[in-house]
This record gives structure tokens, sequence and C-alpha cells, in this order.
């Protein structure tokens, strides 16, 4: 075993030494060297497919590390964009919530008695519960059974005081009611507003004469004492008869929504 090693290693040194000497030969007569072209056919092809796949492999990786900059670019961009978009609801939140301030002032000088400008802090309009929480409480002049009103009108009533914050029901809430009179041209009607949907309120006790009709606009009648007079409740949208006691009923759909709303006035109670 350990010859044919010795042979096989003392053979390829005679080839290689003969290969070099005929290498030699060549370039000093300067003839062409076949031995030199065939290891350049052979090794080419396998540097030049090296060289491709190298190139191949780092294309590969730049193209990895520019999608993760793009991906990057486009994140920061989202992020850009959502910050933008909250600035700008921010500010129409604040611009809206100034023209709901300017209203109130110009209808304060216009309402009986003196009345507090409260932000409302808590909503929950849904069904069964239709309540929200303001602002300002008794250290405020507030007490229960105080009127509310924003700029479209009567938005509801407090029935929960502690000294910094109300708690109020809307008047299309069920239980809720309020003396009201509809303005029609040919009549003024009296009856009484009572709660009934997320946007309606149900309009009773109107006479069977009553001319009222779809349009025409519901305001508080003052009868009570509780609520100034005049206050807008809403639009008539409904009438139909209450056969069993001769009387008119009607829908109302409120003026004052609780959904778009942030400030309201709050009706002082005396000294």
């Amino acid at each position: 075993m350990r010859k044919r090693y010795w042979l096989t290693l003392g053979a390829l040194a005679m080839v290689g030494t003969w290969i070099g000497v005929y290498h030699n030969h060549q370039m000093a007569q300067n003839k062409p060297d076949p031995v030199t072209g065939i290891v350049r056919a052979v090794v080419f092809p396998i540097q030049s497919g090296m060289r491709n796949t190298s190139d191949g492999v780092s294309q590969f990786f730049q193209s990895i590390f520019k999608a993760r900059a793009a991906l990057s670019d486009h994140e920061r961009l989202l992020e850009e964009n959502q910050k933008l978009r909250m600035e700008v609801e921010q500010m129409q939140a604040v611009k809206e919530e100034n023209e709901q301030l300017s209203t109130l002032m110009k209808l304060q000088d216009r309402l009986p008695g003196e009345w507090v400008a409260c932000r409302i802090v808590a909503a929950y309009p849904q069904i069964g519960e239709q309540s929200f929480t303001l602002d300002k409480g008794s250290k405020d002049g507030i007490q229960t059974g105080a009127p509310i009103v924003s700029g479209d009108g009567l938005v509801g009533v407090v029935t929960e005081v502690n000294a910094k914050q109300s708690v109020a029901r809307l008047i299309t809430a069920r239980g809720m009611a309020v003396g009201a009179r509809v303005e029609n041209p040919a009549k003024v009607s009296v009856g009484v507003c009572e709660g009934w949907d997320e946007s309606s309120a149900r309009l009773r006790f109107l006479p069977l004469e009553a001319p009222i009709q779809p349009g025409d606009r519901v305001a508080t009648a003052g009868t009570s004492g509780k609520y100034p007079v005049g206050i807008p409740i809403g639009v008539v949208e409904e009438v139909w008869q209450d056969k069993r006691y001769s009387l008119k009923e009607a829908r109302v759909k409120t003026a004052a929504r609780l959904d778009n709303l942030s400030v309201a006035l709050v009706l002082k109670s005396p000294q």
C-alpha cells in the first residue's frame, strides 16, 4: 500500500516536472503552450461561475438592505401621517368647541337667569343610559333639576351633583318629561314632551283640535317654572291620534344631539 502511494507521488512529480520544463521551453521560443490553454479552458468557466455567483449573492443582500430601508421609510411616513391626522382632528375638535362656545355666549345673553358654561367630560348616549357628565358641580352653583342647553336647544337635566362634577340625563331618556308648546302659525298648543329613544321625544296630551303638523317647531312652555320659556326642543316629525283619550300625540326629533356636543350651559341655582 505504501509502495503504491510513493509510486503515485513520484509519477505525479515527474509529470509536473515535465509540464514545467515543457512550458518554459515553449515560452522561451515564443510558442503557444497547449497545456496553459487547457488549464485556462478548464479554470476560466469555474472562475467566471464563482464570480457570477458572488455578484448574485452581493446583489441579493443589497436588495434585502434596500428593501429594509424602504420599509423603514414607509413605517416612518405612516407614523408621521398618523401624527398629522391626529393634529388635524385635534384642531378640528378645538374649532368645533370654539364655535359652540361662541354660540353659547350669544344664547346666554338671551336666556333669563344666570348660566354656567361646562364641558362634557363623559357621555353615554345609548338606550337605557342616555346620560353625561359635566366638569362643574355644587361649588359652581349647580343643583339637581337644573336644565342644560346647547346652542341648538334643550339637552337635558342635572340628576346628580357633587362638589366638582354633575351627572345629567338627556331629554330623550325614558322617564324625562318637560312642558312643551308647539309653535304652529295657526295656534300655539301646549303638551308634555317625554323621553322616547336616542334622538326623539314623544309629545303627549295635545288637544284633538290642535293644528299640529310635521315641521312645526317645539319649545319649552315654561309652565313648571323649572325651564325658562322658549328654549328649542326640536321639530315635529310625525303626528297621530290617541283614540283612547281623544288626544293627539307626535314624535319630535330633538334639536340638540350629544354625539357632537362638547360644551353646554347649565342654569345656576339662585343664591
